[in-house]
Parts: structure tokens; sequence; C-alpha cells
């Protein structure tokens, strides 16, 4: 395959992954009362990486890393924003926890060919991406039951540098916060 050819796939591929929305959801329990929450903890937080055993693994690490580092002071900021504090006591109103997954991904792309019959496909190629969810919970320290929960998962890219990019999609999984 000639050179050419494979910087402009992956070219694409880069501008793709750059402009891809934050695909969220969110749920709570309608029964809680969302307006008496002022402090919180933070409960087991996770990270999980799916590898494919191959070279494109290797820029995951950087995403693991950012992940472990980055998203709980972000969400400490987040919440400070909308008047949560971290509670001192050892009796907070809401326990919060994030679960992160990162994953590479194959996606063999399909090339349909004018005068050909639409059930003909050809693929030269396989690409690799990368996936990334987070999942934000709060619960109830009395229960452990989920009061809230909000999920948000894009394309990522793999360099470990662009904590600006985890903090907006980290916004917009938590713009429902607490619910109205």
């Amino acid at each position: 395959m000639p050179l050419k050819t494979i910087a402009c796939y992956l070219f694409t591929l880069l501008v793709i992954n750059s402009c891809a929305p934050v695909i969220t959801s969110s749920s709570h329990d309608a029964s809680a009362d969302f307006s008496q929450l002022k402090t919180y903890a933070w409960g087991q937080n996770s990270v999980s990486i799916g590898r494919l055993g191959r070279g494109a693994d290797a820029l995951l690490e950087g995403v693991e890393q950012m992940a472990r580092q980055d998203i709980q002071p972000i969400v400490d900021g987040m919440l400070a924003e909308k008047g949560f504090t971290i509670d001192a006591s050892g009796n907070p109103d809401f326990i919060v926890r994030y679960m992160a997954t990162g994953a590479t991904t194959q996606d063999i792309p399909q090339t349909y060919y004018p005068g050909t019959p639409s059930s003909i496909t050809y693929s030269t190629q396989v690409g690799t991406f990368m996936m990334g969810a987070v999942q934000i919970e709060m619960s109830d320290p009395k229960t452990s039951n989920v009061i809230w929960r909000s999920y948000g998962e894009k394309p990522i890219t793999g360099d470990g540098s662009s904590t600006a990019k985890l903090e907006r999609a980290l916004k917009k999984i938590l713009r429902d916060f607490p619910p109205r």
C-alpha cells in the first residue's frame, strides 16, 4: 500500500477522533433529595485499559496515567463550582466514584464501488483506533445505593497530554448533576 494512502487514512482517523463528540447518558433516583447534598467523599475508583497486544497499545499508557492522575482533581474542581465541598468530618452526604476504561479497537473500513451490487464490499486494510469511557456515580453513603450516574464515551488520542479534552468530556458528563 502506498505511503501516501496510509498517511491519508491516518490523518482522516485523527480528524474524526478529534471532532467526535462525547456521547453521554445519565440517570438518577427520582426519590433522592439532591437539595440536601452539600458534602462528598471519594469511593473506590477504577481504571481499566484493554489492549490488543499491538503497537497502538503503547499509546494507551499515557491515557491510563492521565486518567489516574487527572480525573479526580478535575471532578473536585467541577463539584466545587457547583457548591459542593469535600467532607472532612467523616460523614459525607454522598460518595463519588469513577470508572474509566480505554481500549484499542479495530475497524475494517468498507468501500462500496459504483456499479456493483450493494451487497459487495471491498476492504483492503484494518484500522486501529482507541475508545475511552468514563462513568461517574454518586451514591448514598448509608445505603450504598446509586442516586445519580452519568456515562460518557469518545474516541481518544493516546498522547496522554490532553487534559483539556478530558476536562471538556467530564464537564459534559457532570452537566446534569445535580438533577433539577
